[in-house]
């Protein structure tokens, strides 16, 4: 199982054939992604206004659907071990920076927090 989750991790991050022709069609219509950088935009503000009352300090983030969270002035937990805790204590799933890495290193600043999903009733 522990090989299977690897190959799922990058298989997540990466399009095959079929899916690369159906984005190609995808973007024939501006209309379909000319408002995509206002979204991404609005959707990274949002999360820095809701994390602004918490203890994790948050990196600049100018050009990803990706941003990250340094826990270190309040945690020497590992990267995998925070993650672990968000989900068990507070429902956050996250993803550590670790898992990027074929050696594991544990990096930190911490979880990378994702602010693309789809918004809930918040």
């Amino acid at each position: 199982m522990a090989e299977l989750v690897k190959v799922h991790q990058f298989m997540m991050y990466s399009a095959d054939t079929p899916m690369q022709y159906a984005f190609a069609d995808y973007l024939r219509e501006p209309a379909n992604y000319l408002g995509l950088g206002e979204f991404y935009q609005r959707k990274r503000d949002r999360l820095v206004e809701l994390m602004k009352e918490s203890p994790f300090r948050l990196l600049p983030s100018a050009g990803s659907f990706f941003m990250l969270a340094s826990y270190a002035d309040f945690s020497d937990e590992s990267d995998s071990e925070m993650v672990k805790r968000l989900i068990v204590d507070y429902g956050v799933a996250t993803i550590p920076l670790s898992a990027f890495y074929t050696d594991g290193t544990d990096n930190k600043p911490g979880p990378s927090l994702f602010f693309c999903k789809r918004r809930s009733h918040t």
